[in-house]
């Protein structure tokens, strides 16, 4: 179960929306928000077919004529229901047909001003009233950036560029999820000399959403076809299968690795709040220290077993 954001920029190319197909069919995704598709209401259909019978579409064409959030789902995977869509954003539910995936999903698609973006973050500030008590993903194009060290060239970061998304973050009690792959998720491509590289495309999860899969690595791509980088959010964490939950063994702090496990993954740099970078840090040592076990610790009974029958073959 893969979520996928892109800001397409552009789909009325048949080429382009056949690129983006079998970008879909090759990463498994099962829910897609494609933003700034630029396809005329009168031409939706035309080109939604182009996806195959597999794909089911909802369009925020009431509230921008241009088609700027498309969200696709499979249907023989997937049920969803739009709840709520604004200019802005489109806000559903998903639930996979067995049973493993269940959360609120919102689509983002910033506008691109400061002022026209006010609306984006009271609206995501109301939708995390009814969403706090699910998991709820947010992500997309968001148009803006949090941090000073989210641009490179370009414009100077002000306050007054960054201050309402870092309240909204807040507000909504949201973590970025951790990622891998391109940090920054849009350049100018040349068009700006030196090139402009911004981190616009984001992905965040509330506390549920941290409590049930902040495990799960984002993955940023390469832009292809598009001057942004699609984001690919995988939705069924190891839990889900079963697994079992970790425990501390005194013995694992008296080995000679315990220390330096413990402080390399604890200096690695985090994004999101500091919660988040806490419980990151916490499950980086997690998955160490049960690598060190399996390594060291394992099968402790057949190698008692091993060396007992070795020390009475020396003894006979």
């Amino acid at each position: 179960m893969n979520i996928c954001t892109w800001n397409i920029r552009g789909l009325n190319e048949p080429l382009k929306a056949n690129e983006v197909r079998r970008f879909l069919n090759n990463h498994s995704i099962h829910v897609v928000a494609l933003l700034e598709t630029r396809v005329r209401v009168g031409n939706k259909e035309k080109v939604q077919k182009r996806f195959g019978g597999a794909w089911t579409w909802f369009c925020n064409y009431p509230h921008s004529p241009k088609g700027r959030i498309w969200v696709g789902w499979k249907t023989a995977d997937v049920d969803l229901q739009i709840l709520s869509s604004s200019s802005q954003n489109v806000h559903c539910w998903i639930h996979t047909k067995d049973h493993r995936f269940s959360s609120f999903f919102t689509a983002v698609y910033g506008l691109h001003s400061v002022g026209h973006r006010k609306a984006l973050w009271e609206e995501l500030n109301q939708l995390s009233l009814s969403s706090h008590a699910s998991p709820w993903l947010i992500a997309g194009d968001f148009n803006s950036i949090p941090y000073s060290g989210d641009r490179i060239n370009g414009n100077v970061v002000s306050n007054a560029e960054t201050r309402d998304f870092l309240q909204c973050i807040s507000e909504c009690d949201l973590n970025e999820l951790h990622s891998t792959g391109w940090f920054f998720s849009w350049s100018s491509k040349g068009t700006d000399d030196p090139r402009v590289w911004n981190m616009i495309d984001r992905a965040f999860g509330n506390m549920k959403w941290m409590d049930s899969f902040a495990e799960l690595s984002t993955k940023y791509l390469n832009p292809s076809l598009s001057d942004h980088s699609p984001i690919i959010i995988p939705c069924i964490t190891n839990s889900s299968s079963g697994g079992r939950p970790f425990k501390f063994m005194n013995y694992l702090a008296d080995h000679s690795s315990f220390e330096s496990i413990v402080v390399d993954c604890w200096n690695r740099e985090d994004m999101g709040r500091p919660m988040a970078q806490i419980w990151l840090k916490l499950n980086r040592v997690k998955h160490k220290l049960k690598a060190l076990h399996k390594e060291e610790f394992s099968h402790t009974v057949e190698k008692i077993e091993y060396y007992r029958s070795e020390l009475d073959n020396l003894q006979t």
